[in-house]
């Protein structure tokens, strides 16, 4: 059944709306409006401006239309329109993540279920995030695809590469700290891919390992992956090769992702002619 329209009247002065019937004070102007029983026009144009400014980038949200006026900005700061922005991008999918974030806000800018958790996966920022754990020979280096095949994702420009001493490394992920929920770990215990690319020198032999654990919130081990030692010899076809595995139907109580690989050439030759490495990853796999 539809609503009832009605007349009503808004008064210039700031004063509540009147019946039609009543007379204005002197200097007052009188609007005429058409309302609804049941409905509130100015709610409907606060989700007007919710919708709209729910499709504007998030950082222009906030570091422009945030500063146009108090409404704006009110509007800005209230979680329902970074919520429209979660469901909207897929940043949280409800019938897959389980429980709703409560600041939904931070969860939009931390996306820990749709982004790779490892920082720094290809040597952008150096060995910026990386742990180094041994640095034999000459240590670690970051370069661009030098001796081998090029990489199949022409968007990765960049790989670390070991050399003739034992290079290892490792990167601890916090969970929680990248925004997963502690309801998501433990009730929805979603899959965790993780991943990396490998590749030898053409002209060296190489060996290359890799160990992903997932640890408790006293870094004790839940679970543990191993690949390797993967050993190529001397004159090889130098392509990229992907070491990956999928943790599922594991406990609950899962916090941090403990990632760790390492690399040297077999022939001890000075330089970097040691195992590669790029795009090291571990997601979140909700189905």
């Amino acid at each position: 059944m539809g609503a009832t329209p009605s007349k009503k009247k808004v008064v210039s002065n700031g004063s509540k709306p009147e019946e039609h019937a009543q007379g204005t004070k002197q200097g007052e102007t009188e609007i005429d409006q058409l309302s609804y029983e049941g409905f509130d026009i100015a709610l409907a144009l606060e989700e007007v401006l919710v919708l709209v400014l729910s499709f504007l980038p998030a950082k222009e949200l906030v570091l422009t239309a945030r500063l146009v006026c108090k409404d704006w900005k009110d509007t800005v700061d209230r979680p329902t329109i970074w919520r429209k922005k979660c469901l909207r991008e897929g940043r949280f999918v409800a019938r897959l993540m389980g429980p709703q974030p409560t600041d939904w806000r931070t969860f939009y800018f931390k996306n820990p279920y749709r982004r790779n958790l490892v920082k720094n996966p290809s040597g952008e920022e150096g060995m910026r995030h990386w742990e180094v754990l041994e640095n034999g020979g000459q240590g670690w280096k970051v370069e661009k695809f030098v001796g081998c095949k090029a990489f199949p994702n022409p968007a990765v420009s960049n790989n670390f590469v070991t050399s003739y001493g034992w290079c290892a490394r490792q990167q601890e992920i916090d969970l929680l700290a990248e925004g997963c929920l502690e309801k998501c770990l433990d009730e929805t215990r979603p899959n965790i891919e993780v991943s990396e690319w490998y590749a030898p020198r053409w002209d060296c032999g190489s060996q290359y390992e890799l160990e992903v654990q997932l640890l408790d919130k006293d870094k004790k081990v839940v679970d543990t992956f191993s690949y390797g030692p993967a050993i190529t010899p001397q004159w090889n076809d130098s392509q990229w090769k992907q070491a990956m595995h999928i943790f599922s139907g594991y406990g609950p109580g899962v916090r941090y992702v403990l990632f760790k690989d390492k690399g040297s050439d077999t022939q001890f030759w000075a330089g970097h002619y040691g195992s590669k490495m790029t795009c090291a990853s571990v997601n979140l796999i909700f189905q």
